[in-house]
C-alpha cells in the first residue's frame, strides 16, 4: 500500500469523531442564557451546574437529539409579557430531569412539536405558566417525582401530563384542551391531589390505572369523550365537587374500581357514570340532571346509590347483566324513564348457567392474575331492589299502584319476560322484576349535593 493511501486513511480517521454524532455540551458552573441561544450539541448540566434563562430568550434547537439533561439546577424565569420559546424542530427530545438537585423550576415556557417536552426521574422542579403545543407527551413525571404542576396549558398533545412510578405531584389549576389520548394519565402506584383543573373536549380528559389513594377534586370537565376513566383503582380516588358537562361518557368505573363519588354535578350527557366489570362505586350527594342515561351499571357492578338528586335525566338507571344495585332515599324527579332493565339482567340465568366460571375460563386465557375475579358473586336474587325513594310528581301514582302492574316509567320482565342468549342453546331465561315500593312519602331533605 502507498504512502498516499495510508496518508489518505489516517486523515479519513482523523475526521470521524466530528463525522458521528453531536458532541455533548457540559456545564458545571452557573451560566445565563439571554436572547437567542443555538443548541447545536446535547446539553448536560452538571449536579453542581446551573442554568438560568432570562425572559423572552428563544432556544433554537437543531436536532431532535439536542436535549438537554439535567442532573444540577435549571431556572427558567419567563413572564407573561416574555416567555421563554423553545423553537423545537419536530420530535425534539426535550429536558430531561435525572435525580437532580433540588430547586429546579420551569415558568412560562412554551414548548410545541416535542417528543417529551418534560420528563423527570425522582426529581420535583416546579412547573407553573407554562405552555404545552402538540407534543407526544408535554410532561412525564416518570418516577418519584413530587413536582408542583399548576396554571399551565395543554393543548393538542397526545398525552398532556403522565404520573408513573409512585409519584406525588400537586395538580392544579391547568387547562387541558383537545388532546388527543389522555389529559392526564396516572399509573404505577402514584398519588396526589388534582384540583381546579378545566378538562374541554379531550379523547380521555383523565386515566387512571390501578388504586389511585388520593382526590380529585373542583375541576371541570366539558365535552370530554371520556372524563375520568378508573381502571382497577379499587376503593380509590375519591371524586369529588366536581363538574361534568356536556360529556359522552363523564365517569368510568371498570374492572373493580369502586370509588367514592360525592357532591358532584352531571349535567347533559350523553352517560353521566358508568360502572362495569364489578364497578361499584359509592355514589352520594351527587346531582345528575339533563342526561341521557344518568348512571349505568353493567356486568356485577353492585353500586351504592343513596342521597342523590336525579332531575330531567332522559333514563335514570339503567340496569344490565347480573348487577345489583343498593338504590335508596334518593329522589327521582322530571325522568323519562325511570329504570330499565337489560337483556342479560336475569338471576335466572346465573343459576341456571352462571357468569362466574366464564369469567374465570376468560381470565385464565389471557393470563389475568387479579386475585379479586375470585371474589365474584355466585348468588343472585331475581329482584332489583329501588325501594325507599321519592319519585317527584310520579310518587302518588307509584305510591298507589302494585307490584303486578306493568308501569311505563320501568321496564323489567312484565315487558320482555324471557330472553334467549346466543350461545346458550334454545332455553329461555326470566328477565328480572323490579321492585320500587315502598315508596317515601315525602322528598329526601338533603339529596343532592351538599356544599
Amino acid at each position: 500500500m502507498s504512502n498516499l493511501i495510508l496518508n489518505l486513511i489516517f486523515f479519513i480517521l482523523g475526521l470521524l469523531p466530528s463525522l458521528v454524532g453531536a458532541e455533548t455540551l457540559k456545564i458545571e458552573e452557573s451560566v445565563v442564557w439571554q436572547g437567542q441561544v443555538e443548541l447545536t450539541d446535547e446539553v448536560v448540566i452538571e449536579p453542581q451546574g446551573v442554568v438560568t434563562i432570562r425572559p423572552g430568550t428563544h432556544i433554537k434547537i437543531a436536532a431532535p437529539e439536542h436535549q438537554i439533561r439535567v442532573y444540577g439546577r435549571l431556572q427558567i424565569d419567563g413572564t407573561e409579557q416574555q416567555p421563554v420559546f423553545f423553537d423545537t424542530v419536530a420530535q425534539w427530545q426535550g429536558i430531561h430531569f435525572v435525580e437532580a438537585a433540588a430547586g429546579s423550576v420551569i415558568g412560562y415556557a412554551h414548548f410545541r412539536d416535542c417528543q417529551d417536552a418534560v420528563s423527570v426521574i425522582a426529581t420535583s422542579p416546579e412547573i407553573v405558566n407554562s405552555q404545552f403545543h402538540q407534543c407526544a407527551a408535554g410532561i412525564k413525571l416518570l418516577r418519584e417525582s413530587n413536582s408542583v404542576v399548576r396554571d399551565n396549558l395543554f393543548k393538542n398533545n397526545q398525552l398532556g401530563l403522565s404520573i408513573e412510578m409512585r409519584s406525588n405531584p400537586q395538580v392544579s389549576g391547568n387547562q387541558f384542551i383537545e388532546n388527543r389520548g389522555s389529559g392526564i394519565l396516572v399509573s404505577n402506584k402514584s398519588r396526589g391531589l388534582i384540583t381546579k383543573n378545566i378538562f374541554d373536549k379531550n379523547q380521555q380528559a383523565i386515566g387512571l390505572l390501578q388504586p389511585y389513594a388520593d382526590s380529585v377534586k373542583d375541576n371541570i370537565f366539558r365535552e370530554n369523550q371520556v372524563g375520568i376513566y378508573c381502571y382497577q383503582t379499587q376503593s380509590t380516588p375519591t371524586i369529588e365537587a366536581n363538574l361534568f358537562e356536556k360529556n359522552v361518557l363523564a365517569l368510568v368505573n371498570f374492572s373493580f374500581s369502586f370509588p367514592v363519588v360525592r357532591n358532584n354535578t352531571f349535567s347533559d350527557n350523553q352517560t353521566a357514570l358508568k360502572s362495569d366489570q364489578f364497578g361499584s362505586a359509592t355514589i352520594e350527594h351527587n346531582l345528575f340532571q339533563n342526561n341521557e342515561t344518568a348512571i349505568y351499571l353493567n356486568r356485577k357492578s353492585n353500586a351504592r346509590i343513596t342521597l342523590n338528586q336525579f332531575t330531567a335525566n332522559k333514563l335514570a338507571l339503567l340496569i344490565d347483566y347480573s348487577s345489583y344495585p343498593q338504590v335508596q332515599q334518593n329522589n327521582f324527579t322530571q325522568f323519562s324513564e325511570a329504570a330499565r332493565l337489560g337483556i342479560y339482567q336475569s338471576a335466572d340465568w346465573e343459576k341456571r348457567s352462571g357468569s362466574k366460571p366464564l369469567l374465570m375460563k376468560e381470565a385464565q386465557a389471557r393470563g389475568s392474575k387479579n386475585p379479586m375475579l375470585s371474589q365474584a358473586p355466585a348468588q343472585f336474587t331475581d329482584v332489583v331492589d329501588l325501594s325507599s325513594n321519592w319519585w317527584g310528581e310520579q310518587n302518588p301514582l307509584l305510591s298507589h299502584a302494585t307490584h303486578a302492574e306493568n308501569l311505563p316509567q320501568f321496564f323489567d320482565r312484565k315487558d320482555q319476560p324471557t330472553v334467549v342468549y346466543e350461545g346458550f342453546g334454545p332455553e329461555s331465561y326470566a328477565l328480572d322484576e323490579i321492585q320500587f315500593k315502598p315508596v317515601l312519602s315525602a322528598p329526601v331533605k338533603n339529596a343532592g349535593v351538599t356544599r
